[in-house]
């Protein structure tokens, strides 16, 4: 998770999603693309924030004040940011981000974060999945944010869209969505178990006694 995957969502217009190095290289490399786009007639519509998460937000600020771009994000998430990420309107559950022809259902999906949102194509069961999957690896799980009863909800969710192709903000596509959501799930119901049985053991124990030095 070095990186984060910006995407850009539409044709005749577009949503920048999740604009987020920090790095004034990065953030000049993705203004050109926006420059040379808008040399076609194609120009950004908006730009949308999966969740708050300081490796998702880092180049908003950056790009709003160049393009004057509206930024979207769940209510959790504007109420998260404030005073570091100014957002002008909200996407939550139900609603409909609509770029160019292409209209994306928006699917409210706390459990790495409260306020994370998932973007969904229907016509094409393509997907913008943020930190609910990752090309490589797992997700993290913090508390207070983070929360394993919501997120296992969450990714059930996911699997109900019965998708062709996900698109996370870390690593590459993932074409198997069926088989990379049930690894997961069945993976968090594993530890939770593993979890559960040193608790049989004992009356009480502390996470030292799970990871042993």
């Amino acid at each position: 998770a070095t990186t984060t995957n910006c995407l850009l969502l539409g044709q005749e217009d577009y949503a920048i999603v999740d604009p987020a190095s920090p790095w004034p290289q990065e953030q000049e490399r993705l203004l050109a693309v926006v420059e040379k786009r808008a040399e076609a007639g194609v120009h950004p519509s908006c730009i949308v924030l999966t969740h708050h998460h300081h490796d998702h937000v880092g180049g908003v600020m950056a790009l709003k004040q160049q393009t004057g771009l509206r930024v979207l994000a769940h209510p959790r998430t504007a109420e998260l940011l404030a005073g570091s990420v100014e957002v002008d309107d909200f996407l939550g559950e139900g609603d409909v981000l609509q770029t160019g022809r292409l209209g994306w259902r928006v699917l409210h999906t706390p459990g790495h974060a409260t306020g994370h949102i998932c973007l969904f194509h229907p016509e094409s069961q393509e997907g913008i999945v943020g930190d609910m999957l990752a090309g490589e690896g797992t997700i993290v799980l913090d508390p207070p944010e983070g929360n394993l009863q919501d997120y296992l909800d969450s990714l059930r969710r996911l699997t109900e869209l019965k998708a062709d192709c996900l698109y996370p903000a870390h690593g590459p596509a993932l074409e198997d969505p069926a088989g990379i959501l049930s690894h997961y799930i069945t993976h968090r119901l594993a530890r939770t178990d593993q979890v559960a049985a040193e608790g049989r053991k004992k009356e009480r124990f502390l996470p030292e006694d799970l990871v042993p030095e």
